[in-house]
């Protein structure tokens, strides 16, 4: 972590990023550009994720930016605002952070977590987390997008905001630990005490130990998911008598007689 940051500390004035994760899809304009971690990059330098890549930035004077699979965006010049061209940028700002798309300018403050998504049909999704931020349309208008809210803008102009947009900022993150792994390997190291452990003195109950419940209760009305929960608990039929799943336990005999 230290020489990484070194590394960017002391970047020439040209560069604008250095890379931490890169699949092998992704593609800068500049085909002489080998991508790999701690890469750095210049200024304008832009990305094509392709169809399936993923790549994680530290952008100068924005902070952490991914890019997830069908993505392609531009690295800022000095002083100016990083561009997504089209796809899904995830943005986690150390300072106050500038992204240009769709003719309009996302400002987030330092601190703030953003998920922005381009689709293929020119409209722009706008998430935030960790407070509000503002969205500048092509008339300079201002407009606040608070947390638990997503806007809605498209070619310079902001549709509007409505409730909700938890799912597309979810969307990053799964995608982000799929593609990051397990880099302290916290997830290995609980695995494999998992698998080691051993529960003393632990009791199995068989099936004629189970608890049967009501059918209702426990779901057997309600469908596929439901039966095989009833058929999971219910005990072994015994011989021609077995108590049935439903009803009264009641038998009823007739015998017609002639007297």
């Amino acid at each position: 972590m230290i020489p990484l940051l070194l590394m960017v500390v002391g970047t020439p004035a040209e560069m604008a990023a250095v890379v931490r994760t890169v699949t092998p899809e992704v593609r800068a304009d500049d085909r002489s550009v080998a991508l790999a971690p701690a890469k750095l990059l210049k200024a304008g330098t832009v990305l094509d994720t392709g169809g399936s890549g993923f790549v994680e930035l530290h952008v100068l004077g924005v902070g952490r930016v991914r890019a997830s699979a069908g993505s392609r965006v531009a690295l800022p010049g000095p002083g100016g605002p990083l561009e997504l061209l089209r796809g899904r940028l995830w943005v986690v700002s150390d300072a106050e952070s500038r992204v240009k798309v769709a003719g309009v300018q996302v400002v987030a403050p330092r601190d703030r977590s953003l998920v922005l998504e381009l689709n293929h049909s020119g409209v722009l999704t706008v998430v935030t987390r960790g407070g509000p931020l503002q969205i500048i349309d092509g008339a300079g208008a201002s407009h606040t997008l608070m947390p638990g809210y997503s806007s809605i803008a498209r070619t310079g102009r902001v549709v509007g905001q409505r409730l909700g947009g938890a799912g597309l900022a979810d969307l990053a993150m799964i995608e982000a630990r799929a593609h990051e792994g397990d880099r302290i390997g916290l997830e290995r190291f609980l695995l494999d005490v998992g698998t080691s452990f051993e529960i003393g003195q632990a009791v199995r109950a068989g099936v004629r130990h189970q608890i049967r419940g009501h059918a209702e209760v426990i779901g057997a009305g309600h469908g596929t998911t439901g039966v095989v929960i009833e058929e999971g608990l219910r005990p072994p039929p015994f011989f021609e008598d077995e108590v049935p799943p439903k009803g009264p336990n009641v038998r009823v005999e007739v015998d017609f007689r002639e007297e």
